[in-house]
């Protein structure tokens, strides 16, 4: 089982809901590990029950819950933990880490909504900095492998990680303080994105946050406008990926194309369609979504490599460590009935270059290249699965936006 190369299924995307007051306390369900304890000076106040059910959202039956640790090791709860910006008091998962319906994930993403009182924008900011700082400082204890902040950005700003250390960051007008960005954020209407790469077993996983900030504790539904251009936007996206085979990557934007039209709620006579959707669980399930998997190990470790990142090099400059775990994965799906034999001794021969680092350079175009065809095989047997269940992705995602209309 592919999944044990990263412990139990971890969440895809959270939701917390917190308030920033300007006593320096947060007004959430419950304290977070990530903020120091001068952050906490003042003692959290929990919201009224009336903002608290506008907060929370439904968790059908197939929801996977942060809480339950017969589903998430502490691995992957260390993992997803060290992005959180304050309580999980308000979390919710969703996505493919979230939905008991898929069997292997990629990575995780984390959406945190914000409600910010006051001068809360200085607490905010020195919150941000104590969770880069703990990205910085962690290291897995079982592989001895440490994480490493790939971007923090404000709208479309990059910020150093030294710069969000100091607080600060150069311009063209002087200088521009952290608190000072993340108020104008709230103005502009643009959000604060931190990715990171975070060991979970041995293998490096991409993580993402984005803080959403709000105006008060009622999450609104979005406008019927902005949600049709989400869903023409959604079937673009299925329609080019199905074009450049990657029709398993088109699957999952067609679940989420399904949660922005909100098919659930669909008439009978829509059945057929309800019962493609829900039949399109069981690719994601398959030989073909861990292969996906693997593709996704793989493209963090290109990622790392392209950042040059100081603790990506150290990470790097030992590649077999890396590579082993993954390359292991490959061998089991082979010997189980996955038959690629190009593929085992392309990844034989980089496991070979691995460990004797002659040529890092070339072992990285090689990564890329063991990707592609990992990813080429993945697509076969996707189209397969697609072809057999007579699921056509383009004109599932034209039914789904229809409904719109």
């Amino acid at each position: 089982d592919c999944k044990d190369a990263v412990g139990q299924a971890p969440g895809h995307e959270l939701s917390t809901a917190v308030v920033v007051m300007p006593s320096g306390g947060f007004q959430v369900g419950g304290a977070s590990s990530s903020v120091s304890a001068a952050i906490q000076s003042s003692a959290p106040a929990e919201p009224q029950r009336g903002d608290r059910d506008r907060l929370e959202f439904d968790a059908p039956s197939h929801q996977r819950q942060l809480s339950n640790r017969t589903i998430y090791d502490e691995a992957t709860m260390r993992a997803i933990s060290l992005l959180g910006v304050v309580s999980q008091g308000f979390w919710k998962i969703v996505g493919s880490g979230g939905d008991s319906r898929y069997k292997y994930y990629c990575d995780f993403d984390i959406d945190q909504f914000v409600v910010v009182a006051g001068g809360g924008f200085k607490v905010l900011a020195r919150t941000i900095q104590n969770v880069v700082r703990n990205i910085t400082e962690f290291c897995e204890p079982d592989y001895r492998m440490k994480a490493m902040l790939a971007e923090f950005k404000i709208g479309d700003i990059i910020w150093a990680v030294d710069e969000v250390l100091e607080g600060k960051k150069r311009t063209v007008d002087g200088y521009t303080s952290l608190e000072e960005a993340l108020a104008a954020m709230r103005m502009a209407k643009v959000r604060v994105k931190l990715d990171a790469f975070v060991p979970v077993h041995g293998i490096p996983m991409s993580v993402t946050t984005m803080l959403k900030l709000q105006d008060n504790f009622t999450l609104t539904p979005p406008h019927p406008t902005a949600r049709r251009q989400d869903a023409l936007g959604l079937r673009k996206k299925i329609r080019d990926l199905v074009q450049s085979n990657n029709r398993m990557k088109a699957a999952k934007r067609l679940i989420t194309l399904q949660y922005v039209v909100g098919i659930d709620s669909a008439p009978p006579m829509q059945k057929q369609e309800r019962d493609q959707i829900n039949e399109l669980y069981g690719l994601f399930k398959t030989d073909a979504a861990c292969l996906a998997q693997i593709c996704a190990f793989l493209q963090t470790l290109l990622e790392m490599r392209e950042s040059r990142d100081r603790v990506a090099a150290m990470l790097l400059a030992e590649p077999d460590r890396l590579l082993s775990r993954i390359t292991q994965k490959l061998r089991q799906l082979h010997n189980g009935g996955v038959l690629m034999p190009e593929i085992i001794e392309k990844a034989d021969q980089i496991e070979d270059s691995a460990s004797k680092i002659c040529r890092p350079d070339g072992l990285f175009e090689d990564l890329g290249t063991l990707k592609m065809s990992i990813l080429c095989h993945t697509d076969s047997l996707s189209a397969q699965w697609l072809a057999d269940k007579r699921i056509d992705l383009d004109e599932l995602a034209n039914f789904l936006v229809n409904q719109l209309q």
